[in-house]
């Protein structure tokens, strides 16, 4: 890349606001998730527990066991899992949201797709801002009766999911694009990205149309490759007239065309629908326009 491309890409420049959503806490009465329920605060992480309230008890422990529980306490799971007692996710276990598979495993923790096995992806719950505590570990206690978990409290954890589970990259809304150098909230350079319905007038700095798709990445620096994600939204996707927030977005440029003001590149975004859904959209474009950045403060 030249040292014009760096200059300009520092040039170019996308926003963000609201309050991070958080997995609700495991119901160790109903076994459900309570995603859609409860709010965790400050991103910290309970423990939680689940009793084998039915089953066979042992004369030896006192143990009792769990049967017809829906998923029985797994027994080779391998370390960080109960042996005794079933896990708290009850009817929840495989859910794309629970750290626990289909057989009541925690599933592998992950930061990205590196650390994840063939036909599995890295789920990271801030991305759609949600609150997932990392280091989640679980230890049968015999005088609860029950499998107790708890992890780091924090929201920056990821695990494993079959993909098949993961939100599908749906084709994002919108056919003009647009890159624009802009100052961020810190009056440091960001860049704003824009994506219009194809009978907009768009130009640097102005457009006769709302965009459908714009997002806002700040303290960007030289590459070419722009990701972040942020605990409040950072921009938005409109779809059949309804906004869904973004957490996470990828700009990758792969030209950039300073005297012509024009780049080529993808972006894909993450967001979340009024009802708690999950989505990815992305789209390619050639020769969009490309605004520099005006001088801020």
């Amino acid at each position: 890349m030249t040292s014009a491309t760096h200059r300009v890409l520092g040039l170019l420049l996308l926003a963000s606001c609201g309050e991070n959503r958080s997995l609700g806490d495991y119901d160790s009465s109903s076994g459900g998730s309570g995603s859609g329920g409860d709010t965790s605060t400050g991103g910290s992480a309970s423990a939680t527990s689940t009793t084998g309230s039915t089953g066979q008890t042992s004369a030896e422990t006192g143990v009792t066991t769990a049967e017809g529980s829906g998923t029985d306490g797994p027994a080779s799971c391998g370390p960080g899992n109960c042996e005794l007692f079933p896990p708290p996710c009850g009817d929840a276990c495989g859910d794309l949201d629970s750290p626990f598979d289909d057989q009541g495993c925690l599933r592998t923790p992950c930061a990205n797709d590196d650390n994840c096995g063939d036909g599995e992806v890295c789920y990271v719950g801030m991305q759609f801002g949600l609150c997932v505590s990392s280091g989640i570990a679980c230890a049968d206690s015999v005088e609860n009766q029950s499998c107790d978990c708890g992890g780091d409290p924090d929201c920056s954890g990821g695990f494993c999911v079959p993909t098949d589970l993961f939100p599908a990259l749906e084709p994002a809304p919108g056919t003009i694009v647009r890159v624009q150098g802009t100052c961020g909230p810190d009056d440091g350079p960001a860049v704003l990205v824009s994506v219009y319905p194809a009978e907009a007038t768009v130009a640097c700095g102005t457009a006769n149309l709302q965009p459908e798709l714009e997002v806002l990445f700040v303290d960007v620096g030289p590459d070419t490759t722009i990701e972040q994600t942020s605990a409040s939204p950072m921009g938005e996707v409109v779809v059949g007239g309804e906004s869904r927030d973004v957490f996470h977005a990828r700009l990758a440029l792969d030209s950039l065309d300073l005297e012509q003001m024009l780049c080529s590149g993808s972006l894909e975004v993450s967001a979340v629908d009024g009802g708690g859904g999950l989505h990815r959209y992305g789209t390619t474009f050639v020769d969009a326009l490309a605004c520099p950045m005006p001088s801020c403060p």
